[in-house]
């Protein structure tokens, strides 16, 4: 969590993030299913995986054009995998893309 919240106010740390988030779920079911794994952040905030982190970082405005690719890459590799590709289905993130086209 404090590395995410840093990777958002640092386009380069952000950009390693998601590269090292993507090479690992690119080659391992594991790394796919663990991704969309909802997890307690503390301070009373609501449970949250880091698909979902990503998501919404994906819809932010003036996002890096890399930050943004490697994003889109690590949800297109989630969805490669029948378990986590459910929980990606579930997020509503597919009909909202819909939404865009």
């Amino acid at each position: 969590s404090i590395l995410w919240r840093q990777g958002l106010t640092d386009e380069s740390i952000m950009h390693e993030i998601l590269g090292f988030v993507a090479n690992l779920c690119h080659s391992c079911d594991s790394a796919k299913a663990a991704v969309t794994v909802e997890r307690d952040p503390g301070g009373g905030r609501a449970a949250v995986s880091l698909m979902q982190r990503i998501i919404k970082f994906v819809w932010r405005p003036r996002v890096d054009v890399g930050a943004f690719k490697l994003a889109l890459s690590i949800l297109q590799a989630i969805a490669t995998a029948p378990e986590p590709q459910i929980a990606l289905l579930k997020t509503g993130f597919v009909s909202e893309c819909e939404k865009e086209l």
